[in-house]
């Protein structure tokens, strides 16, 4: 799939990836998540590298 390619490329390469999405399962697989409401950000949640992996 094409965000595991994405994800993979994150972590070997050691960009930064951001992805814009509704879809709580992606967003589980990152280490920080922007929850945005009328375009501004109301919640920031950041994990550890090992939860975000555990998840994926």
């Amino acid at each position: 799939r094409i965000e595991d390619l994405l994800f993979d490329l994150n972590e070997t390469a050691g960009t930064t990836l951001v992805l814009v999405s509704h879809d709580q399962e992606l967003a589980a697989r990152t280490e920080r998540i922007l929850h945005l409401r009328g375009g501004q950000i109301v919640n920031d949640e950041r994990r550890t590298e090992e939860e975000a992996q555990a998840v994926a």
